[in-house]
């Protein structure tokens, strides 16, 4: 839309989409598993501020990481997902199941989004995702990079939330 390709490098549907994505990965593993969110002993304001610009620095210096040493940023993206969501179980060592439950619920609700893409329009991925110039790997027919972003997405989006407001996740 509005040649915000050609312009940003990016358009709106793509930040329709990243705003969607995140919507979902962030609730995926609560909702599945019927948990909520219970804020832990010692939230302060402060606390939940350091957290946020924390994570949000480390976002910015692996963006300038990435550009410095020409990595492609579908690349990037996942590396810095990795990244962060590491730092985050590093420091909170109660996140690393719910992280890889939500980033496997993720790439499976995710590829079945692709699946039905795929169906809808046949040899989509191999038509406009311009794969060729990226790993080229296939699994069922969804390109690996859609995959590994996924599980990626749902990583990180998963532990983000519940470490910068200082929470954890208790059963219904």
């Amino acid at each position: 839309m509005f040649n915000l390709v050609k312009i940003l490098g990016f358009g709106i549907e793509d930040i329709l989409f990243l705003v969607g994505l995140s919507a979902f990965t962030s609730t995926v593993y609560a909702f599945c598993f019927r948990l909520l969110y219970v804020v832990k002993k010692g939230r302060t304001l402060f606390k939940i501020v350091c957290r946020f610009l924390g994570v949000f620095s480390l976002t910015f210096i692996g963006i300038g990481i990435a550009v410095f040493f020409n990595i492609q940023m579908i690349y990037g993206s996942f590396g810095i997902m990795f990244s962060i969501g590491l730092f985050i179980v590093f420091l909170r060592k109660d996140l690393i199941l719910p992280g890889v439950a939500g980033g496997s619920l993720s790439v499976i609700v995710y590829a079945l989004l692709c699946f039905c893409l795929q169906w809808v329009f046949p040899d989509i991925f191999k038509l406009t995702w311009h794969t060729e110039q990226f790993l080229n790997i296939f699994i069922a027919g969804i390109p690996l990079e859609e995959l590994i972003y996924g599980f990626a997405a749902g990583w990180v989006a998963t532990v983000f939330y519940p470490f910068v407001f200082c929470m954890g996740f208790e059963p219904r």
